[in-house]
């Protein structure tokens, strides 16, 4: 699934002009895609908007965010697709603007979750505790965009539990 980031979003449309709108739509950009493979299934995990922000020619920045609160809140565990976790489990991000990929695993309490007494938020490698569980993963690809003068980036969250 692609998603289209406008930045005008981060303008509020009362104190913005016709030219900041037109701007902010040049200067927009399609991010890429999250799947998760497991036993030989693609799944497309529930996805969130986070964070975007871009820097036109002239120097201006726009930015803006999704909706503040815990994940918890936002999200209802209920409706997540459900992934069996095996040995050919595989998280495909399929996008060249991809710049960061950061996991956080929390247990079916919505706690953060450990191996060996790391906590699993923002780490690089992707880690499961080896308990039998339900488990939410949360995947938060930083995707960036350069176009001189211009630059933009978007930061979603692609959410999915994994059965262990």
């Amino acid at each position: 699934m692609k998603y289209i980031i406008m930045f005008i979003l981060a303008i509020s449309l009362s104190a913005c002009s016709n030219q900041d709108i037109d701007t902010a739509q040049d200067y927009s950009y399609e991010v890429g895609s999250v799947t998760i493979i497991s036993g030989g299934i693609e799944h497309n995990p529930h996805v969130r908007f986070a964070h975007s922000g871009t820097r036109t020619p002239d120097g201006e920045t726009m930015t803006a965010s999704g909706p503040f609160g815990s994940l918890y809140v936002l999200v209802d565990i209920d409706e997540l697709p459900v992934v069996r976790y095996s040995d050919g489990f595989q998280i495909i991000v399929d996008g060249e603007d991809a710049r960061r990929i950061t996991y956080t695993v929390y247990n079916d309490n919505f706690e953060l979750a450990s191996v060996n007494g790391k906590i699993l938020i923002g780490i690089e490698d992707l880690l499961f505790p080896d308990e039998s569980g339900m488990y939410i993963l949360v995947i938060s690809v930083y995707w960036s965009y350069q176009a001189p003068p211009a630059s933009a980036y978007a930061v979603f969250d692609y959410i999915i539990r994994v059965v262990r």
